[in-house]
């Protein structure tokens, strides 16, 4: 069995937030640096030419920096955009966010998993105290991924991701084999992870 640490789902949300905006600011920033180069090097032929050719070449500068501000204010619009919504998850409500779970899960399969059932069940222990009944109480919730990997490695590199995320307090892989599928073949796999009932509890406001 593999152990992680699981941070709390409003946390989970906080750091795809990092992650977005770190993606955004990235290519914002690249825009920014392609449109400096090629002002740099467009304006050596423009100090040699003469007239109307000097005249063409600044207005093509100074068209392509219009598009690049223009693009760059989209990129931040959606920066907002996508900040603004991160933070609505993180704030909805005191129940657990599963949508969240599920669509981590999914971002961390990437193109060489094909998820096909997730099975959420509650984790009851058993409470016994001196002088009072046996009392059950939920421990945590035993969460069941399974479905298809090109290669038995793309499956194990699951695995190491979901462990690296810290989605998870354990993540265990229950079940893997060749099989067919879609007219040739892949390993299916079944895999067990474990969430604490701690850390399931969204932050109360």
């Amino acid at each position: 069995m593999i152990t992680v640490n699981l941070i709390p789902v409003h946390r989970l949300a906080a750091r795809r937030r990092q992650r977005v905006v770190r993606a955004w600011v990235m290519t914002c920033s690249t825009l920014v640096a392609a449109a400096i180069v090629s002002l740099v090097v467009s304006t050596g032929p423009m100090q040699a030419a003469a007239g109307s050719d000097v005249s063409a070449t600044a207005d093509e500068i100074r068209a392509r920096l219009s598009a690049a501000a223009a693009q760059r204010t989209e990129l931040q619009d959606r920066i907002r955009d996508a900040a603004s919504r991160l933070t609505a998850i993180r704030l909805v409500s005191p129940q657990p966010d599963w949508s969240v779970l599920i669509e981590m899960a999914a971002a961390e399969a990437g193109p060489r998993i094909a998820l096909a059932r997730f099975q959420l069940d509650p984790m009851v222990a058993r409470i016994e105290t001196p002088g009072e009944p046996v009392r059950e109480q939920v421990s945590g919730f035993s969460v069941r991924l399974a479905g298809h990997g090109r290669e038995e490695r793309d499956v194990f590199d699951y695995v190491l991701r979901l462990e690296s995320a810290n989605l998870f307090a354990a993540v265990s892989l229950v079940r893997f084999r060749r099989e067919g599928y879609l007219g040739g073949e892949a390993t299916s796999f079944e895999l067990q992870c474990v969430l604490s009932a701690d850390a399931t509890t969204a932050r109360n406001p």
